[in-house]
């Protein structure tokens, strides 16, 4: 079971394996857009050269059109944010522990996102970079994500 509270929006998120994700006790699922460009997605939070190659490379796969982006620091209210809709893809980069992606992991999954780490493979909670979208999105982030193992970032 997970359980995220956003005390200022007054919002409960909660999930249990196999039983679906809930915000104050209505059952959510994550955006169905399909392309980079109708997206919005976050990364985990400071910029860096590996975060600068990767806005380059989805830049580049979103065909010149524009796309949005942001970093929130919270990997809890990044989850939150994807299981209901409000976003569509996160990338973290590492940092923080466990306690940071076991719940957003599970709530977003239980929404219907694709969870793997930077390989395509399904995350596991001792590591810390992963991928979060729905399932049309995730192909394209994970492709995106690919210039950071290729020697495209510093």
């Amino acid at each position: 079971m997970a359980t995220i509270f956003d005390p200022i929006h007054n919002e409960l998120y909660f999930a249990s394996k196999g039983k679906g994700a809930y915000l104050n006790g209505k059952k959510i699922h994550c955006s169905s857009r399909k392309e980079i460009d109708e997206a919005y997605g976050c990364l985990s939070d400071s910029f860096n050269a590996k975060k600068i190659s990767l806005l380059a490379e989805m830049a580049d796969k979103s065909k010149g059109k524009k796309f949005s982006v942001s970093t929130i620091a919270s990997t809890g209210v990044v989850g939150m944010y994807i299981a209901s809709g409000r976003r569509d893809w996160f990338v973290s980069m590492g940092g923080g522990g466990v306690w940071d992606y076991a719940a957003p992991a599970l709530i977003c999954k239980e929404a219907g996102c694709k969870i793997t780490n930077w390989r395509g493979e399904p995350w596991k909670l001792s590591e810390k970079e992963l991928i979060i979208a729905n399932k049309y999105l995730h192909p394209k982030i994970l492709d995106a994500t690919q210039i950071l193992h290729s020697g495209g970032a510093a």
